[in-house]
């Protein structure tokens, strides 16, 4: 069994999404780029990984070069929703509140409890505190947020965006700047 307390690892990517992914400190990278941290680069495009990874992750990237291909265990202390809509930006609005009031309503908690941010382009990223439930680090924890994500937001009846729960998949980073 994994200790959470081992998932301290994530990768980040300055640029496009092409540029060299490099393993960060995941909580220092995320605090930085919420309280906009100058070191944070939030006036450039610049991703996180969605999960949080362990020694082995680091390992992988230093011997292979890349994220792909790994397929170790992941974690992470939020489960992330993403709400797109082409074109709409008020159906988004409107998508991203109806999800907001259901998860206040089913965790009985307030919204500040949630992260919400502006993704950027098209929509809004929703995050729900994973310590509600304390879910534990596995090599399928990544296809548990994926399954878990879309019936909570199935309920809410919100579509999301399922392409985000892949283990090594990027994610814009909170403030960062969006390409367009």
């Amino acid at each position: 069994m994994f200790e959470q307390s081992q998932f301290r690892f994530g990768f980040r990517v300055v640029g496009g999404r092409t540029e060299e992914c490099k393993l960060t400190d995941f909580a220092s990278a995320f605090a930085g780029h919420l309280h906009n941290d100058d070191r944070a680069d939030n006036g450039k495009e610049v991703y996180l990984s969605s999960f949080l990874f362990s020694d082995d992750f680091r390992e992988y990237l230093k011997t292979h070069g890349t994220t792909k291909g790994f397929t170790g265990p992941t974690w992470s202390s939020w489960l992330w929703f993403d709400i797109d809509r082409e074109d709409d930006i008020d159906a988004a609005v409107s998508d991203a509140r109806r999800l907001v009031k259901f998860l206040c309503e089913r965790w009985q908690i307030n919204a500040d409890v949630l992260l919400i941010f502006f993704s950027g382009s098209k929509g809004f990223h929703v995050g729900l505190p994973t310590a509600l439930w304390d879910p534990q680090p596995a090599a399928i924890f990544h296809s548990y947020a994926k399954h878990f994500a879309t019936c909570l937001a199935s309920l809410a009846e919100v579509e999301i965006d399922n392409g985000v729960y892949d283990r090594v998949r990027l994610f814009r980073a909170p403030n960062s700047r969006h390409q367009k």
